[in-house]
């Protein structure tokens, strides 16, 4: 479950509520309600959700013990439906939909930095940079000319390295091993 802040046309600033994502070999993105809550809403609604998938979860399997799957099974409109009926006893706000990105969502790829210098970033396949006996591209970044730095981004599996200024020439070069880790 997530909030996210956005400013309604009427009633100022607040949340919009999100159910259901999750990060696994069954992965799911989140749903959006389409309500609006205040700050002061906030914790009712998150223990109405909680309360929701308490008593009507799938918490006894263990492989589908998610809220996932319960917003999956029944639908945003049904969990709604749940949720304003059976445990806040009010009808939430509708809330305005959400605004599209503007601009790239991810890192991957060769990119330009405001201070000239660059960055490649890649998603390594399976999750692993190396097996232990056979190293992937991603391995050949750290040998790249140029001071290099390598972390880890907020999304999973994601890496980033930055390189000190380059020619167009070795850019390409460094777009040629994103492109082999995929």
């Amino acid at each position: 479950m997530s909030f996210v802040g956005v400013h309604h046309p009427g009633l100022g600033l607040g949340f919009d509520v999100w159910v259901g994502g999750g990060l696994s070999t069954n992965f799911m993105l989140a749903q959006w309600l389409g309500v609006f809550v205040t700050l002061e809403e906030m914790p009712e609604i998150w223990a109405g959700v909680v309360s929701v998938f308490r008593d009507y979860g799938y918490r006894r399997l263990r492989n589908r013990a998610r809220l996932k799957f319960l917003v999956a099974d029944w639908g945003v409109v049904r969990f709604c439906e749940a949720l304003e009926r059976g445990y806040l006893q009010r009808t939430l706000t509708d809330g305005p939909a959400p605004a599209p990105p503007t601009g790239p969502r991810d890192h991957v790829g060769a990119h330009p930095q405001r201070d000239g210098r660059f960055y490649v970033g890649a998603t390594p396949a399976a999750g692993h940079a190396a097996d232990g006996n056979h190293p992937q591209p991603m391995l050949g970044m750290l040998r790249l000319r140029g001071r290099v730095r390598i972390s880890v981004l907020t999304q999973q599996q994601i890496f980033r390295c930055w390189f000190g200024v380059c020619s167009g020439r070795s850019m390409a070069g460094k777009q040629k091993v994103v492109d082999l880790i995929g």
